[in-house]
């Protein structure tokens, strides 16, 4: 399953895209892209067309969400 996640550093948000997989019977997560600080739809869409080679489908239509979400 991959999703975004906001990690808040000395104060300010940063975005990750995360999936996270079973191995060996535990959950691993895997930060597949950095979005940014706060990432404008543009720059998902660039970071996106770098990421043609996502392990997963379930993470790009994520992160195609998140794009969606912040219009």
């Amino acid at each position: 399953m991959a999703y975004i996640v906001k990690k808040v550093i000395s104060g300010r948000p940063y975005f990750y895209l995360v999936e996270s997989k079973r191995i060996a019977g535990k959950v691993r997560k895997k930060t597949i892209a950095y979005l940014g600080a706060n990432p404008t739809i543009a720059e998902l869409r660039e970071v996106l067309a770098d990421f043609t080679h996502m392990e997963s489908e379930k993470a790009i239509k994520q992160f195609r969400l998140f794009a969606k979400s912040r219009r």
